[in-house]
């Protein structure tokens, strides 16, 4: 239980964290008892930030809430209108949202790219059948819009999936255990290079074990044969269409490529995945997509992240112009890696060093944590300095998140949807070209043919009852507040539209009250930092 004191209104109310759907006022004891009956207690911290789109920026907390679990596709939408609103209020537009994989996040991508009908008539996208998302242009937001899913949970779902004993994964009829195949390895005296641990499947997050399996470094440079000693046992070679796939999937979001390289890989894991449910769900197979293929889950996440990575790339070129998107050439390098929610977890990372001994900490402290991280990246950006490395050597603040480097050049004239769909080819045909190896390497393969591009073309990524029901109104933007400030424009304080709301114009004129007393403040606190007396100019 809090006391607040609005600086702007100087009016004191009690609040309470902690329950579930975020703080309320407490008017009386009997209501607040009634609310917590009704809410119960918060389990998770939903965090909201924006991430700038310059290598360096800055990752700024914007919103964040306590619940229990409960968010659904409709409080994301909400939020995502709120947050847009008031970032378009401040001048910043806002391109594309990323969601850590939760369920509601997915659903909400599907509303907004996946939705019935042609609701909004102008829309971005790639005329290629494993492109099936498109963006909406939406006028109020001024541009179009795209929400992803994050590769980083998504890659460790791709290892653990491959690990999962009780959910062994099958080629068609060839195995693809990558735990069992590391056993295989070690006894027929292959070396790997990964860990005794890399196979444990209760080990999730293991960023490390995932670029061991890939045989790729942290910037996604190859810097391991494993692909190539396991290619050489024809007993192993479907698991390496596997591990080719992780280290394509890993490339594509943490490698310097070029925007070529970038769409030949996105073709490779789409017609990767497009041609392992044609395996299971040939004649002859009993192995199913349900019991033996990725989740659904980690499935669409997939698509959708190397979808939104592609169509995101479309619209940069679109919006920049053929001549600045050659200038902003660079965009094209930290972009992949920045439409990720790894900067929430860098900020629960900070919040949680807050606690010397406790693993988790009540929401009202995740407040407080959240605000200490923000003064914290303040500090750096007025001093100028970079704060000092983790006791693991790992960059905190802007360097953290710095954009990756690169000198490629490349032409991006004519980098139009007929390259496009090329390049996307090219990487299902080297796909293709992969399993036809694996076939003949195997003889129990002989029952499963390998189909022709075309053929593999005709399969479908999404359902049709995946699309969801979208109207204008569902992404529509919160009505905001366009009054005028007076002698600006020449409403004379008048809202466009109509006649000024007086509750508006009251709070208006305490807000500049208040930033009048926030730059005398100011003021006070530079005197003293120079050491001036209190009457000098």
């Amino acid at each position: 239980l809090v006391c607040e004191v609005c600086c702007v209104t100087k009016r004191v109310k009690l609040m309470l964290y902690g329950c579930n759907g975020g703080a309320f006022e407490v008017t009386s004891l009997s209501q607040m008892a009634e609310e917590i009956k009704k809410r119960g207690f918060a389990t998770n911290l939903y965090a909201v930030m924006l991430i700038a789109l310059v290598a360096g920026g800055l990752a700024i907390p914007v919103a964040l809430e306590g619940n229990a679990g409960t968010t659904s596709a409709v409080d994301i939408k909400l939020t995502t209108q709120r947050v847009v609103a008031v970032a378009a209020d401040h001048g910043i537009q806002v391109v594309t949202g990323v969601g850590d994989g939760a369920a509601p996040l997915r659903s909400f991508t599907f509303l907004v790219m996946f939705h019935v009908g042609d609701v909004f008539g102008n829309y971005l996208s790639i005329p290629h059948p494993f492109i099936p998302l498109k963006a909406p242009w939406l006028d109020d937001y001024g541009n179009y819009q795209m929400v992803t899913q994050d590769f980083m949970h998504d890659a460790w779902r791709i290892r653990t999936n491959a690990i999962t004993p009780t959910r062994p994964l099958w080629w068609g009829t060839i195995s693809m255990c990558i735990a069992a195949m590391l056993v295989q390895a070690k006894l027929n005296g292959i070396i790997t290079g990964c860990h005794a641990y890399d196979g444990d499947h209760k080990r999730k997050q293991e960023w490390g074990a995932l670029r061991r399996m890939a045989g790729v470094n942290e910037q996604g440079v190859v810097n391991s044969p494993i692909l190539e000693r396991l290619w050489e046992r024809d007993e192993l070679k479907a698991s390496v269409m596997y591990l080719t796939f992780m280290r394509y999937y890993l490339q594509l979001f943490t490698a310097v490529l070029t925007v070529d390289e970038i769409h030949h890989k996105s073709g490779f894991i789409l017609g990767f995945l497009a041609l392992w449910r044609r395996q299971l769900g040939s004649p002859g197979c009993t192995y199913t997509v349900t019991n033996n293929f990725l989740t659904n889950q980690t499935f669409q996440d997939t698509v959708i992240s190397v979808n939104c990575l592609l169509l995101f790339l479309k619209m940069l070129q679109e919006k920049l112009g053929e001549a600045n998107a050659r200038r902003f050439i660079h965009m094209y390098r930290f972009v992949p890696s920045y439409l990720s929610s790894r900067f929430l977890e860098y900020l629960f990372a900070f919040a949680r060093t807050e606690h010397r001994n406790a693993t988790s900490f009540s929401v009202y402290a995740g407040f407080v944590h959240v605000n200490h991280y923000v003064w914290f990246q303040e500090l750096m950006y007025i001093l100028g300095e970079q704060a000092p490395c983790s006791r693991r050597g790992v960059p905190q603040g802007p360097a953290r998140i710095d954009g990756r480097k690169g000198d490629v050049e490349e032409e991006l004239g004519g980098f139009d949807d007929a390259r496009r769909i090329a390049l996307i080819d090219a990487g299902c045909a080297e796909c293709l070209k992969l399993a036809h190896a694996v076939r003949a390497a195997h003889l129990q393969c002989g029952d499963l043919p390998i189909p022709t591009l075309d053929e593999l073309k005709g399969e479908v990524l999404f359902a049709e009852n995946l699309r969801k029901v979208c109207t204008r109104a569902d992404l529509k933007l919160p009505r905001r507040n366009t009054t005028a400030a007076a002698g600006t424009t020449g409403g004379g304080g008048a809202a466009a539209g109509g006649v000024a709301d007086p509750a508006v114009a009251e709070a208006q004129a305490k807000v500049s009250v208040c930033r009048t007393k926030i730059a005398a403040v100011e003021a006070e606190l530079k005197r003293r930092r120079e050491g001036r007396p209190r009457d000098a100019p």
